[in-house]
């Protein structure tokens, strides 16, 4: 099943990364494979090859496991309510 840069979009903002993060680690990678990125088609018409797919994916999943980490952490230490919420 082909999917598209608009599929991978909304998974990537599934893990809890804004529009914003997830379009730019989505071109960073992209980007690269045409000569004029101007010319990428539309992402809901801009089929992916699958592995570029899951590699883009599985670096987001990769980044929220360690945020999520982070944030743990942070809490054990009484830190995230004085940093985030403080």
């Amino acid at each position: 099943m082909k999917r598209t840069t608009a599929d991978l979009l909304d998974e990537i903002m599934n893990l809890g990364f804004s529009q914003d993060e997830a379009l730019e680690g989505i071109d960073t990678s992209i980007d690269p494979l045409y000569n004029d990125p101007s010319d990428r088609p539309m992402m809901k018409e801009e089929f992916l090859p699958e592995d570029l797919y899951i590699n883009i994916l599985s670096g987001f999943r990769a980044e929220a496991q360690e945020n999520e980490f982070f944030e743990e952490e942070l809490k054990g230490k009484g830190v995230y309510k004085e940093v985030y919420l403080g």
